[in-house]
């Protein structure tokens, strides 16, 4: 399971990172939830009842639309594209894994022992391919080194982990597609990037798509 959740994850996305618009790569990479959605059905038994159809196709077209602009950019140059969806491909697999062969440990152990798992091919990897680097990257890229390793890796793993084990697969993933609409808003606040009419119209589409999530699970608590 780390294989797909950790190991072809980061290689694909970090990968495509390299070719592609790091903001859009984000959009790319948080299909998950469309693949898993389609998995889900197939191999889980869930099923794909109204809610969840306008919740996908909602999060669908939201995606879509943010990723309208570079539409021509990606055509002309596909490599990095399809590296960060392999990346999303294989996150789904993964999600849909872990529910089809769920492991009985606390969600701290599991989140260790997947991370762990994964990351040792990573590390072998870099050691033999890639060339050190003798500049230091800074204060500010320890900082973000910390951040990386212990808030988006660490907590958001377990996070993710623990959503995943009390929820339903597809659920669990429809829910990720309020990510992109923070890449999108943060690189505005913080990087002074332009947000168009298109980018509001996508947030709007997204967020009907997680009120469709949570329509789900109200519906599901009334009915017990």
């Amino acid at each position: 399971i780390s294989f797909f959740n950790v190991f072809l994850w980061n290689v694909f996305v970090t990968s495509g990172l390299n070719l592609l618009n790091s903001g859009r790569s984000a959009i790319i990479a948080y299909t998950m939830p469309i693949w898993v959605m389609l998995l889900s059905t197939f191999f889980l038994k869930e099923t794909l009842n109204r809610n969840r159809f306008f919740g996908l196709l909602f999060g669908i077209l939201g995606l879509m639309l943010l990723l309208n602009e570079d539409y021509f950019e990606i055509k002309t140059s596909p490599t990095g594209p399809l590296m960060v969806l392999a990346g999303a491909f294989s996150w789904a697999i993964g999600t849909v894994l872990m529910k089809k062969y769920p492991i009985s440990l606390p969600t701290t152990a599991l989140t260790g022992w997947q991370l762990l798992l994964g990351g040792i091919p990573i590390s072998v990897g870099a050691i033999l391919f890639e060339s050190p680097r003798e500049n230091l990257i800074g204060i500010a890229g320890y900082g973000s080194l910390l951040y990386n390793t212990v808030v988006a890796m660490i907590f958001c793993h377990w996070a993710w982990f623990k959503i995943v084990s009390k929820s339903p697969a597809g659920l669990a993933a429809l829910s990720t597609l309020l990510i992109p609409v923070v890449g999108v808003s943060s690189g505005a606040i913080i990087l002074g990037e332009r947000i168009s009419w298109i980018d509001i119209a996508a947030l709007v589409l997204i967020i009907l798509a997680i009120i469709s999530i949570l329509s789900v699970k109200k519906k599901n608590k009334s009915n017990r």
